[in-house]
């Protein structure tokens, strides 16, 4: 039986029309922490950031707040780590 991480799915789209489901398990694979994470926000805030939009609005996914703030191709190791 599937668990409750492998279950709830934030479902994204692009403008081709494709649709993602990412399950919390995935969210809560890419959370970045420690000094990685003080980094993102750095950039995150920063005001000179290329590729990066104001935040979006909240939204709710299974009572937990996210805000989409951009994308970013970044040479972190939480990111490398994702597509291993």
């Amino acid at each position: 039986m599937p668990t409750v991480g492998e279950m709830e799915r934030l479902i994204i789209s692009d403008q081709a029309g494709n649709y993602y489901l990412i399950t919390r398990d995935m969210l809560d694979k890419a959370r970045v922490q420690g000094d990685e994470k003080r980094q993102v926000e750095a950039l995150v805030k920063g005001a000179d950031v290329a590729g990066f939009s104001a935040p979006s609005p909240t939204i709710s996914f299974f009572n937990t707040p996210l805000t989409v703030h951009g994308a970013c191709a970044c040479s972190f190791a939480a990111c490398r780590d994702l597509i291993k």
